[in-house]
């Protein structure tokens, strides 16, 4: 059977569109709440933390080579058992949440009348009809929606010229801005973190070569369009309706007023942005899948389905979405940096064993030779 394979420009979308869509629905409201109109100071800042945290796992990718069987179903050792299990915790946490976020937003903003349990069913259906074409098909349909939503973005500015007020961005720092900008920092930076999942995808990387190249470019591409909407949010809004709004991007594209007829352009960008988290979600499933083949040993897609089905529950884990909100802003930013840091801690040690038993291999080679 054919490996998977996907290219470096597929790896950047993928990355792009992993870390951006998730954010967008409403982590802009707690982070503007915090730390107010120096919510772009963040974006920054952010940045750099994760760029580094990435070149920290991805650094010298020919090393990574080696690593391609770290997937293998016929060859485990507990050191792979521990990774293997923090990595599917992470995914499967990283999942609920998603799920949870965008049946609640299909529930309150289009479909209000649906019972959210029909509409749980319809999305994990969809999900699983993605996850089965694989990652090949995954990451083309997602290069397509990424582009889109990306010109979506980009062209804001400039559909919201008229309504940019640059004074609410002051005064800029203040008494109190430093704790503000670190606390925000901290929600933050979990969410962007989640490039994390390149430790998953790396196996099917070809060349392998681009790897850093393509997840920093992902990387910076998902921060170009969040520091647009952060920027937006702040100078159309400003912060008091910002911080008040359980989707403030939503209310940001309901101020684009083209012509006296022409409205509800909010609709039009919703449908743009709902395939790119279905992308996202079904990503996440068919890396759960995976996992989860390579616990049993068997390389089958058929458990997908069920496995599926059993995730689509998980939305009955929230009494309702202020429960989904409130977990997403409190308690995911700990949850999520502590199994990162784990994962991290676990792939290099994964990637030096391996790296020390190459040269071992070598020198034996050698002094046989």
């Amino acid at each position: 059977m054919k490996q998977e394979q996907i290219s470096p420009f597929q790896l950047t979308c993928l990355i792009g569109n992993f870390i951006f869509t998730g954010v967008l629905i409403s982590v802009p409201q707690i982070l503007v709440e915090i730390s107010k109109q120096n919510t772009w100071i963040v974006i920054l800042f952010t940045y750099i933390l994760t760029t580094t945290f990435f070149y920290l796992i991805c650094r010298k990718p020919e090393k990574l080579e080696k690593l391609k069987s770290l997937f293998n179903i016929d060859k485990r050792t507990w050191i792979k058992k521990v990774f293997f299990s923090v990595l599917s915790m992470y995914l499967l946490f990283i999942y609920i949440r998603d799920f949870r976020a965008f049946t609640s937003f299909i529930d309150g903003i289009l479909l209000p009348d649906t019972p959210i349990d029909i509409i749980a069913l319809l999305t994990t259906l969809t999900l699983i009809y993605i996850s089965l074409t694989g990652i090949e098909v995954i990451s083309r349909v997602t290069v397509i929606h990424f582009i889109t939503i990306s010109i979506v973005v980009i062209s804001l500015p400039f559909l919201l010229l008229n309504e940019i007020q640059l004074t609410n961005l002051l005064p800029f720092g203040g008494l109190h801005s430093g704790a503000e900008i670190l606390k925000s920092t901290y929600i933050f930076f979990p969410w962007m973190t989640e490039a994390i999942v390149i430790v998953f995808l790396f196996v099917f990387l070809h060349p392998i070569s681009h790897l850093n190249k393509a997840g920093i470019i992902g990387i910076s591409c998902g921060f170009f369009l969040l520091f647009i909407l952060i920027f937006l949010n702040i100078t159309v809004l400003g912060v008091a309706i910002t911080s008040e709004a359980t989707y403030p991007n939503i209310k940001l594209i309901q101020q684009i007023n083209l012509t006296d007829f022409l409205d509800r352009l909010d609709l039009v960008i919703e449908v743009v942005w709902i395939p790119t988290m279905l992308c996202k979600v079904s990503l996440l499933l068919f890396a759960l899948n995976r996992l989860f083949n390579t616990f049993r040993r068997k390389d089958s897609d058929f458990n997908l389905v069920p496995l599926a089905l059993l995730l689509s529950l998980t939305i009955r884990l929230f009494k309702n979405n202020i429960d989904g909100i409130e977990y997403s802003f409190f308690t995911w930013p700990t949850k999520g940096l502590l199994l990162e840091l784990i994962i991290v801690f676990l792939f290099l040690i994964l990637k030096r064993g391996k790296s020390d038993k190459v040269k071992k291999m070598s020198k034996k080679y050698d002094g046989i030779n």
